[in-house]
């Protein structure tokens, strides 16, 4: 099953969404924060587009119910800067990051070995910091 949801000015994540939906769009929207129960429910979820939202947040274990059954995750064009490595757990989704105003933290290191990042997207995952962080004098 496909669910739109795209340009819908929400501000979460939709509840009660059909446990057989397969396609998810949230694209367009005004979501600030991907809570650690927005996905539960959703075990065949496949693709799932966040894009084009102001995210700047993903809680830990945001997509934990999804390890098996998301293939592809686009968090392109939102506001995250940093990432905690336990909001993706097992996930082994093809993710876009790019777009985004990113601080090559130390979670940031720690969180993006974990990904398999969209080969596309590669280029545009570009640190928004003006001169590379000393990461060891952290």
């Amino acid at each position: 099953m496909v669910v739109r949801c795209s340009d819908m000015n929400l501000i979460a994540v939709p509840h009660g969404l059909p446990n057989t939906t397969r396609h998810l769009y949230l694209d367009n929207n005004l979501l600030l924060t991907i809570q650690s129960d927005s996905f539960i429910g959703l075990p065949l979820l496949f693709r799932l587009d966040l894009s084009h939202n102001r995210l700047v947040h993903l809680e830990p274990g945001a997509f934990r119910d999804q390890a098996d059954s998301l293939s592809s995750l686009d968090l392109s064009f939102n506001l995250l800067e940093t990432l905690d490595p336990e909001a993706f757990g097992k996930l082994r989704a093809q993710t876009n990051l790019s777009h985004n105003p990113w601080l090559c933290d130390c979670r940031l290191q720690l969180a993006m070995p974990q990904l398999l990042l969209d080969p596309s997207s590669l280029a545009e995952v570009v640190c928004n910091t003006s001169e590379p962080e000393e990461l060891g004098a952290q």
